[in-house]
């Protein structure tokens, strides 16, 4: 008991020391980096695209009406622009937490590619093995390359813009998820999965709402950020 509870003791010491070293100081920064630990776990599901804010559904043909002629061209520039926004918003929000921005880019990195092992893991877990990629496709890989291009630009702003253009990402990402015209069948969906369709309908269904409600608390922690750095620009004390 008592080596547990010294193991214990160490790990929280240890994360304390790097909570220092790393992050801001402040309860707004413990609830952004809860916020992000929320959004690893949204990404455990194997049959969403990583990274996406879409999904490409599975099962039966679904008419819909395209607002362009190449229909199939739309659905690709819109999963890959869901992705880029959903990265850069992700990757500018971790930048707001650090309290050097030196760290930006391996703090981002880090996230990314613990989010590729999660989906990896939970991949080999869940789906089946002739599905292990249905997580993955060009339009991911492209929507997440060009989120790297912005990034390497946005890291370089101020905190107060960095905040204002995360919470624009995460507005135009819930726009590219209200113009998405598919919608997932859960029945064709749970075919990719080794699971029973009541283990997967609870794991889904988990996913499914801190994917809706994760937006929504960001956007209050930025918007928060936002008022807190005006705050501290108006009562700052400018000497001649």
């Amino acid at each position: 008991m008592l080596a547990g509870l010294s193991t214990k003791l160490l790990i929280v010491r240890g994360w304390h020391v790097r909570r220092q070293r790393w992050f801001r100081e402040g309860p707004l920064t413990d609830f952004g980096l809860t916020l992000m630990v929320l959004w690893l776990l949204t990404q455990l599901n194997p049959a969403v695209p990583l990274f996406g804010v879409v999904v490409q559904p599975v099962g039966l043909p679904q008419p819909w009406v395209s607002p362009i002629s190449n229909a199939l061209l739309f659905l690709r520039a819109l999963e890959g622009v869901g992705v880029m926004l959903s990265v850069t918003a992700v990757g500018l929000l971790v930048t707001t937490l650090l309290a050097q921005r030196r760290n930006a880019v391996l703090a981002i990195f880090g996230l990314v590619l613990t989010a590729l092992l999660l989906k990896v893991l939970f991949a080999g877990a869940l789906l089946k093995p002739t599905e292990f990629l249905a997580w993955f496709n060009l339009n991911v890989l492209a929507g997440a390359l060009l989120a790297w291009g912005l990034l390497a630009v946005l890291v370089r702003l101020q905190r107060r813009w960095q905040a204002r253009m995360a919470l624009l990402c995460l507005g135009m990402a819930q726009l590219v998820e209200a113009l998405w015209p598919l919608t997932a069948q859960p029945v064709g969906m749970a075919s990719l999965f080794k699971w029973s369709y009541g283990h997967l309908r609870d794991f889904s269904g988990l996913t499914q709402t801190m994917s809706e409600a994760w937006p929504w608390l960001a956007a209050a922690y930025l918007f928060w950020l936002m008022v807190l750095d005006w705050r501290q620009a108006r009562h700052s004390v400018v000497l001649p």
